[in-house]
């Protein structure tokens, strides 16, 4: 049975809030980004990448997101709920309040907010499946953690924010026997390479299987809208006509241009423990120093079922942050994204 319905708190007196639109993406990118900031030494939600998540086929921000106005009409606050993806068990709910309006109830009020939004997944989820509600944060900001306690929320995992300097040429990668490289310029499939991205992630924690078509449309839609967007950065190896594994990478992480981001390193279960993940992250390594990164980060499940960790640090990866995934179940159920191999 699901929770009872879940009513927000109230606001603060002399505060306003109504759904937020995609012309108020730059404030949801100020806002998201004078919390993070502090926390993470840089910027990472640039406005043109919030307005593309805005603009995501599926997703309402009518409908699924809240700004807080304070009593001046400054913005105090904002929240938003993902929960596009079919079956929606995992609502992501992700927001922040203005460091000038903290403890005054502003964070309460929107994650109340986003709990109830989040219950209308439950409709759309199958009987007897689990369904619970996620907030991500820094592990080490206490205020965040005592809120997410305080309303119900549970531990529920960890991941690794891993760094690399580029200060040195990295070990030049080395090819299992019969891969050959390519990126997406020169074979631009996306539905070949998001089925090998799909095929390489079931083994990672929080996998869930969804629809092909509609996940194609929202990569497409990040492609199409992605200033930065660089097919000669998504890597693909190829063991004759199969995808054998990829590596997604970016320019830049946040608006830091300094540092690149791995942000998708995934071996299909055939070609594991070959050498061809750390052959796929020594050479995104490369591409991002030839292109002037001082950094490449990426981030890892802090228990990952792969192993992907020691991998990591084999390649000379450093933790730099952990971040915390924290929960609040709307139903019970039986949980059907991936937990264990």
């Amino acid at each position: 049975m699901p929770d009872a319905p879940i009513t927000p708190t109230p606001l603060p007196e002399g505060y306003t809030a109504r759904p937020g639109s995609l012309d108020d993406a730059p404030v949801f990118a100020d806002l998201m980004n004078a919390y993070w900031e502090p926390l993470v030494e840089l910027r990472p939600h640039p406005p043109d990448e919030k307005r593309a998540r805005f603009g995501v086929p599926g997703f309402d921000p009518a409908t699924s997101t809240r700004l807080v106005f304070g009593p001046g009409g400054d913005p105090a606050g904002c929240i938003t709920v993902f929960d596009t993806d079919d079956p929606p068990v995992h609502p992501h709910i992700i927001g922040a309040v203005s460091p000038d309006h903290m403890r005054r109830g502003i964070g309460t009020h929107l994650v109340t907010w986003a709990l109830q939004r989040s219950q209308q997944a439950i409709a759309r989820v199958p009987e007897g499946i689990r369904v619970s509600a996620e907030m991500w944060f820094v592990d080490a900001h206490e205020p965040t953690r005592r809120l997410a306690e305080g309303l119900g929320f549970t531990p529920g995992a960890y991941s690794l924010i891993m760094n690399i300097n580029l200060d040195q040429e990295p070990p030049p990668p080395v090819w299992p026997d019969g891969i050959t490289l390519r990126t997406f310029r020169e074979m631009p499939d996306l539905r070949a390479l998001y089925l090998a991205e799909h095929d390489a992630f079931r083994d990672h924690r929080g996998f869930v299987e969804g629809d092909t078509e509609e996940r194609l449309a929202r990569w497409q839609h990040f492609i199409e809208n992605d200033p930065y967007f660089d097919p000669d950065l998504w890597f693909l190896a190829m063991d004759g006509d199969e995808i054998a594994g990829v590596a997604v990478c970016e320019s830049h992480t946040g608006d830091d241009m300094s540092i690149g981001l791995v942000d998708t390193l995934g071996v299909r279960r055939p070609w594991r423990r070959r050498g061809l993940g750390l052959a796929l992250l020594l050479h995104s390594f490369h591409e991002l120093r030839g292109r002037g990164k001082a950094i490449a980060t990426l981030g890892v499940d802090a228990q990952s079922l792969t192993g992907a960790t020691r991998l990591y640090e084999k390649a000379g990866m450093y933790v730099y942050r952990r971040m915390a995934m924290y929960e609040r179940e709307l139903r019970g159920g039986e949980e059907i994204s991936t937990q264990a191999l």
